[in-house]
This record gives structure tokens, C-alpha cells and sequence, in this order.
């Protein structure tokens, strides 16, 4: 089965923070896509990084592994990182391997920024 191209689109938030839209697979092959858009990040993330999972359309072993590597670029300058918006699968993978305690996850991008905000 071919992948689907990956796709990592960086919007800074009027709260200050900064939202990266995910779509695709995130998987070995795209993984590099991914790891670059998290590199490229500003330094000025404001209250946080919000990255969306919605519409991740498939995540293997490679995709949580660049989502721990996010999480601890961020973390390495004191910026919280929060998930939002994975699937079903996504959310029982995020479980399964206990990445449910290490990633705050909400349903919405909008809910992760009244979070990050209050």
C-alpha cells in the first residue's frame, strides 16, 4: 500500500503559541518531514506547541517516536507540547506503548489552546 504524502503546516496562533497541523502518514517514510517542521519551529513558541493529529491517516513505530522527539525539542526550552485530534487507533497506540502519560491529549485544537491559555 502507498503511503500518503505527509503534510506539516506550521500556523502561529493569536494567543502566541504555535499549531502545526499534521496530515498523512507518519510513518518511516515520511518521518523526515515531520522531524524537519518540528527543527524549523520558532524559537518564540509563546504558551505552547499544539501539534493535530486529526488528520493522520496512519502512524507506525517511526511516527510515535518523531512525536517523543517533538515532545522533548520542545521541552528542552521549557514549552509545553499537547496532541490533538488523533484517531481512535492513534489513541489506543498512544496507550498501548504508555505515551498516554507522557502527552497530554485534547479533542480539538481549540480546546488545547484554551488550556495552554488559561
Amino acid at each position: 500500500m502507498p503511503d500518503t504524502p505527509l503534510t506539516v503546516t506550521t500556523h502561529p496562533h493569536e494567543a502566541g503559541l504555535v499549531l502545526l497541523h499534521v496530515a498523512g502518514d507518519l510513518d518511516f517514510h515520511t518521518a523526515g518531514s515531520f522531524r524537519r517542521a518540528i527543527e524549523d519551529l520558532p524559537e518564540s513558541r509563546g504558551p505552547g506547541v499544539v501539534i493535530d493529529l486529526s488528520g493522520v491517516t496512519y502512524c507506525d513505530s517511526t511516527g510515535l517516536t518523531m512525536l517523543v522527539r517533538a515532545y522533548h525539542h520542545t521541552r528542552s526550552s521549557g514549552t509545553p507540547l499537547v496532541l490533538t485530534g488523533p484517531d481512535d487507533k492513534l489513541t489506543r497506540m498512544l496507550s498501548i506503548v504508555g505515551l498516554d502519560r507522557l502527552f497530554t491529549v485534547f479533542d480539538t485544537p481549540e480546546a488545547a489552546v484554551a488550556a495552554l491559555t488559561a
